[in-house]
């Protein structure tokens, strides 16, 4: 859940870290780059913490949470809502995600959170990976989280 106060952690911080996104064979998957010694620790879903007239809740409820990976160096593709990558589902996804939401993972180092639209995700080519919102590579990706 994502509170107001720690709102640089959930959502539009340039600074933070980007989540990348890919289209893998009509579904939507979550990327990050190959840092040399971060490991993957968890993925969780929330839903779009402004509401329609573009406020900001006060709060956003986690739509689907995964922990403990099967293998931790792993950069993905996580498609969203497979649990076989993951040993525990804290929060079992229950129905079809919105169009747009807030994705997060947790490494051994950062918190990286990004904004997803399943429209732009669908219209991405091979190799083209939506970040923050642009479209680019897995090397547009890594400069940006400085690996």
């Amino acid at each position: 859940m994502c509170l107001v106060a720690p709102l640089a952690a959930c959502f539009g911080d340039p600074e933070a870290s980007p989540v990348g996104f890919v289209n893998t064979g009509g579904q939507a998957a979550a990327v990050i780059p190959a840092c040399a010694d971060e490991d993957v620790l968890s993925l969780a879903v929330d839903d779009d913490p402004y509401d329609e007239a573009g406020s900001l809740k006060p709060e956003s409820d986690t739509l689907w949470k995964v922990s403990d990976p099967r293998q931790p160096r792993s950069t993905g593709p996580f498609v969203i809502g497979d649990t076989s990558p993951w040993r525990t589902e804290s929060t079992a996804l229950n129905g079809e995600l919105p169009n747009s939401y807030m994705l997060s993972i947790e490494t051994t180092r950062r918190l990286a959170t990004s904004h997803f639209d399943k429209t732009r995700v669908a219209s991405l080519g091979d190799r083209e990976v939506l970040i923050d919102g642009e479209v680019g590579s897995l090397k547009d990706l890594a400069k940006r989280w400085g690996c």
